[in-house]
C-alpha cells in the first residue's frame, strides 16, 4: 500500500484533515500493522499511547478559548480515532500472541517422545504379560524358575519345584521399546526396539540355547561345561561361546546379520554350515545369505550407542539412520522422490523426541514433513 503523503498525517495529527483523508489515514496503518511480521512489544505500545495522549493534551491545553471551541470536535475526533488505533493494535497484538501460544501448544501436543523399557513376555502356556503395567516384585513361576520384575529388569531365579520339564519364554520389545533380562544362568541380555529373545525357563541340557530376533545385546555367564548358543529368528546365522559379551544386530529390513564382539571370543557360522570365523574383540561378523562369512573391524563404542543411549552416526546413509529411529520411534518412513543420496557423521541422544533429532538433520540439509505418525522425506 502507498505511504500515506506527510501533510494529510500532520492534518490527522491536529485534527483538521477530511473524513475521506481521516479514512485513508486509519485503513493504512491497519494495513500496514497487518502486513507486519514484527508486532510492536506491549512496552513499545504503551509508549506510543502515552506520548500520542500527552501530545494532544498538550495541543488542546495551548490552543485558546475560541479555538477550542472551534477546534473541539476535530480535536475529540482525533484523540478517538487514535484510541481507536491503539486498541486495534493491542487486541492485533494479543490475537497474534496467543495465536503463537495456541501453534506452539499444538506443535508439543504433537512432539513424537523417545522410546523407553517395555515389553510383552509370552509365556510357555502362550499367554501374554505386558511388562510395561507391571510394578516391580514378582511375576509367576515357569517350570523351575521363579519371574520377578526389579527396576525395569526381568529376573528368573531358580525355583524349588521339583521339576526338569523344560519351557520357552520368549520376550519381545515393540517399536519404541527397548529392555533387558537376567536370564536363568546369569546371562544377561539388552533387546533394542522392535526385537526379541526366546530362551528356556532353566538351563538344564548339556547346551544354552536361545533364538534372537532385531538387536540383542548379550553378556553371556561363563560355564566351560555348556556352551552358549545363539541363533537367529530365521536360522541363518549360529554364534557359539561359552563366556563373552557380543552384540547381534538381526532386523530383516537390515543388508546383513552383523555380530559384533566386545569381549572373549566367538565362533560365528552361517546357519547351515558353509562358512565360519572366530571373532576377536573390535571384530564384527557380516552375514548375508549366499555369502560367506566376512569379518571387518569396527569401533565397538559406535556399534553398542543404542545400548548406551545415544543414537550414532558414523558415515551412515539417511536410509540407515531412518531405519533406526522408525523402529525408536515407532513411525512409518516414506520418500517423496527417492531416497537422498546423503551421509552422516555425529552423535544424537536418543532420549530427544524426534522433532529435536530431526531438528539436527535438518541444519545438514534434510528437509521433510510430518503427518501424524507418519515422515515423508522431501526432495
Amino acid at each position: 500500500m502507498k505511504q500515506i503523503p506527510e501533510d494529510i498525517l500532520r492534518k490527522y495529527l491536529d485534527g483538521s484533515c477530511t473524513e475521506e483523508e481521516k479514512a485513508l489515514v486509519e485503513s493504512w496503518h491497519l494495513k500496514e500493522l497487518a502486513d507486519s511480521d514484527h508486532l510492536p512489544s506491549n512496552e513499545m505500545i504503551e509508549q506510543v499511547h502515552q506520548s500520542t495522549a500527552t501530545a494532544l493534551a498538550a495541543h488542546i491545553a495551548a490552543s485558546s478559548r475560541k479555538s477550542r471551541i472551534r477546534r473541539i470536535w476535530p480535536v475529540a475526533a482525533a484523540v478517538a480515532a487514535l484510541f481507536v488505533i491503539y486498541a486495534g493494535i493491542r487486541f492485533y497484538s494479543f490475537f497474534k500472541q496467543d495465536e503463537f501460544v495456541r501453534a506452539s501448544m499444538a506443535e508439543a501436543r504433537e512432539l513424537i517422545p523417545a522410546g523407553r523399557d517395555g515389553a510383552v513376555l509370552t509365556l510357555a502356556d502362550g499367554s501374554k504379560l505386558l511388562l510395561d503395567s507391571i510394578g516391580n516384585g514378582f511375576v509367576t513361576t515357569q517350570n523351575g524358575s521363579n519371574i520377578s520384575l526389579k527396576k525395569g529388569q526381568l529376573l528368573y531365579e531358580k525355583a524349588n519345584t521339583g521339576t526338569e520339564e523344560i519351557s520357552f519364554n520368549t520376550i519381545a520389545t515393540p517399536r519404541g521399546r527397548q529392555f533387558k533380562v537376567l536370564l536363568p544362568d546369569g546371562s544377561k541380555a539388552w533387546l533394542n526396539a522392535a526385537s526379541s529373545l526366546r530362551y528356556p525357563t532353566s538351563f538344564n541340557g548339556s547346551s544354552r540355547e536361545v533364538t534372537v530376533s532385531g538387536e540383542v545385546y548379550l553378556e553371556v555367564a561363563k560355564d566351560p561345561s555348556r556352551p552358549f548358543v545363539v541363533a537367529t529368528d530365521n536360522r541363518s546365522m549360529k554364534v557359539e561361546v561359552l563366556g563373552t559379551s557380543f552384540n547381534i544386530n538381526a532386523y530383516d529390513d537390515e543388508p546383513s546379520i552383523n555380530t559384533t564382539l566386545t569381549e572373549g571370543v566367538v565362533k560365528i557360522g552361517d546357519g547351515v554350515g558353509a562358512s565360519s570365523v572366530v571373532l576377536q574383540p573390535g571384530q564384527q561378523a557380516q552375514v548375508k545369505a549366499g555369502m560367506p562369512v566376512r569379518t571387518v573391524p569396527v569401533e565397538v563404542n559406535q556399534v553398542l550407542a543404542w545400548k548406551n543411549g545415544v543414537f550414532n552416526f558414523q558415515d551412515a546413509s539417511l536410509e540407515k539412520i531412518m531405519r533406526q529411529l522408525a523402529r525408536w520411534y515407532d513411525i512409518e518412513v516414506e520418500y517423496e522422490k527417492g531416497i537422498p543420496d546423503l551421509v552422516f557423521e555425529g552423535e544424537v541422544n536418543r532420549d530427544n523426541s524426534l522433532q529435536e533429532v530431526m531438528k539436527s538433520l535438518e541444519g545438514l540439509g534434510v528437509r521433510y514433513k510430518l503427518e501424524g505418525k507418519k515422515m515423508v522425506i522431501l526432495r
